[in-house]
C-alpha cells in the first residue's frame, strides 16, 4: 500500500516518533530505542513492531530493525527485532486492528477488553474495572 511520509497529511492513519534512531546505512540495518520512565512490569512490545513498520516504510533500504524498550528507572531491557520480509504479515496485523476500531466506531458498540491497564481506566462502569 502507499506510504505516505508527511507527518501531518490528512491522508495519515499512522505516525510514530522514536526517542533513538540510529541508522547503519553500510549494513541495511536500523536501531530503534524507546526510552520508558515507569515500571517494566507490562512490556508492550507493539510499539516496537509498530517503530520498526515506520522506519521500513521511510527507509526502504533498511532490511533489519533492532528496537528495544529501555526502561531506564529498572535499569532493564525489553528487544526485538524484525526483518523487512516480516513486514507485511504484521501491517495486516495493524490493518485487522484499524479495521475493528472503524467498526466499533461506526457501530458506536465497544466490547469490554480485560488487560493488565484495567486499574488505569476511566471506564468505571466496565465489569474487568477494580473500581466497578
Amino acid at each position: 500500500f502507499p506510504v505516505t511520509i508527511r507527518f501531518n497529511s490528512p491522508d495519515m492513519w499512522v505516525r510514530g516518533i522514536a526517542d533513538l534512531l540510529i541508522m547503519d546505512d553500510d549494513n541495511l540495518t536500523a536501531w530503534v530505542v524507546d526510552y520508558k520512565t515507569g515500571n517494566n512490569k507490562y512490556p508492550d512490545t507493539d510499539q516496537l513492531v509498530l517503530m520498526s513498520l515506520l522506519v521500513f516504510a521511510h527507509f526502504p533500504h533498511v532490511r533489519q530493525v533492532n528496537s528495544a524498550l529501555l526502561f531506564v528507572v529498572k535499569e532493564s531491557m525489553v528487544k526485538y527485532k524484525m526483518t523487512v520480509d516480516e513486514a507485511p504479515a504484521h501491517w495486516q496485523r495493524y490493518r485487522e486492528r484499524v479495521a475493528k476500531l472503524n467498526a466499533c466506531f461506526a457501530n458506536d458498540v465497544w466490547n469490554p477488553t480485560q488487560t493488565p491497564l484495567c486499574n488505569w481506566c476511566p471506564v468505571k462502569g466496565c465489569e474487568f474495572n477494580p473500581r466497578h
